[in-house]
């Protein structure tokens, strides 16, 4: 399924599975989301934003973070939290 598919999905459409997160991560060959500006924002970036509850970039290149874009390496805590939330 391409990742632009998943907001027309029966998986999301299904309020019984509104709770489950979406997540993916990507080495971002292509650099798609390397801007969040609006002036440069890409349209896997405004995907990323809008359709998911967040992306892990593994990259050699700079790219601009945000609370849903972030570096690999933050996928370890983040991860942490969420389990630590689920288990209340």
């Amino acid at each position: 399924m391409r990742k632009q598919d998943i907001g027309n999905s029966k998986f999301l459409q299904d309020s019984s599975q509104k709770h489950i997160a979406v997540f993916f991560a990507t080495p971002d060959e292509d650099q798609t989301l390397k801007f969040k500006s609006k002036a440069l924002i890409k349209k896997g970036r405004a995907i990323v934003e809008m359709d998911t509850d967040g992306c892990y970039v593994l990259s050699e290149h700079e790219f601009e973070e945000s609370s849903k874009v972030k570096a690999f390496p933050k996928f370890f805590g983040d991860l942490e939290k969420l389990s630590k939330r689920c288990a209340k």
